[in-house]
């Protein structure tokens, strides 16, 4: 693999060999049903979350390992009951009532047309994920791969979100 776009992982980008471009941070979300008891919120507490059973993303995604780092921060008991890979699949259950899940806002885009579901944002502090640019240091001396990076740094890149409220640093 020449390069990659992927979810910043500090386990597997902090090798020196590594060459790590952020292109954009972005806030973790609530998804839940239209009628879900949590709609009352406009931020939704961390300890509320517990209350609720959880879709997650499957063992081994950067996002199920970022959630349950944030509730261990809080001294919180996550409850996963589902574990998906697809965004379907998680709009599909957590249309069914009760379930919740945490997702990034990029994957929210289509709840805006969905009058079944809703959207909140967390309370303070702010749970974000970073999408980042990976490639070696030997890559870098290719002239496509060159390109192609200066290409996605150019139209991925989003200088207007990282003008979002603060967002806890996830690394």
């Amino acid at each position: 693999m020449d390069l990659a776009i992927v979810m910043n992982n500090r386990f597997l980008t902090t090798s020196s060999e590594m060459v790590v471009d952020l292109l954009y941070r972005e806030p973790i979300q609530v998804l839940m049903a239209a009628n879900h008891p949590l709609t009352r919120y406009t931020q939704v507490p961390w300890t509320e979350l517990t209350r609720y059973p959880q879709v997650v993303f499957k063992d081994g995604y950067g996002m199920q390992r970022l959630v349950q780092e944030q509730f261990q921060r809080h001294s919180l008991n996550l409850k996963p009951s589902v574990e998906l890979n697809t965004l379907d699949g998680f709009r599909g259950m957590v249309r069914q009532g009760e379930f919740i899940a945490l997702l990034p806002k990029s994957a929210l885009v289509e709840v805006a047309n969905d009058s079944s579901l809703a959207v909140r944002s967390t309370e303070e502090p702010l749970l974000s994920r970073e999408v980042v640019l990976v490639t070696t240091q030997d890559r870098m001396e290719i002239p496509p791969i060159q390109h192609f990076r200066m290409l996605v740094q150019k139209l991925i890149a989003d200088p207007a979100l990282s003008t979002l409220p603060p967002v806890m640093e996830v690394s």
